[in-house]
């Protein structure tokens, strides 16, 4: 006896794009990449506060395990007999708090299914962040950030997609610098 299942794949009937409010977009991304800004740009910091920094910034987290460790250097992080990990000094993860760095923009998408799949209907929002300057070390740098519409009410940060981070020679902590506060 042959048995298929079906996929259950369904594409929605249609998909309503909008534009979004630039200056919450930028909000809500100040708002995630601001601990970033606080983490230390040079040294050394203990595996205990580092430990605490991880279970706090839980933001990128869901993306692939925890790229957060992209700040340490590679060989004190895997060695558990090492207390003060050393920052990573070639390496830079730029955030709208760096000049240069914008929202290039910000829109919804409403997926609407047939009525019998309704309970498929999802509101996601997207956030894209790039360089916009001419640093040829930067151009091309660009990162996504995808939320989800809860109960029609509150958005739900689901992940981002793009560069988490510059690495290599060349790159520092603080490779832009940060814009000027208004």
């Amino acid at each position: 006896m042959l048995a298929g299942c079906a996929s259950g794949n369904v594409d929605p009937e249609r998909i309503l794009r909008d534009d979004f409010d630039r200056s919450t977009a930028i909000e809500m991304i100040q708002e995630l990449e601001e601990p970033l800004m606080n983490f230390p740009l040079t040294g050394t910091i203990t595996r205990t506060e580092f430990d605490t920094f991880q279970e706090q910034y839980t933001v990128f987290r869901e993306d692939d395990g925890n790229w957060l460790k992209v700040f340490i250097s590679a060989n004190d992080e895997g060695n558990p007999m090492v207390s003060d990990l050393r920052i990573a000094e070639d390496n830079f993860v730029p955030t709208l708090f760096h000049q240069e760095i914008d929202i290039a923009e910000a829109y919804t998408e409403q997926l609407i299914y047939e009525e019998k799949n309704s309970e498929r209907n999802h509101t996601n929002l997207y956030i894209i962040e790039e360089y916009s300057g001419t640093d040829e070390k930067m151009k091309g740098f660009s990162r996504t950030y995808h939320f989800s519409l809860t109960n029609g009410k509150e958005w739900k940060y689901e992940g981002f997609s793009g560069a988490a981070n510059l690495a290599g020679e060349g790159y520092f902590r603080d490779y832009l610098s940060l814009k000027q506060e208004d």
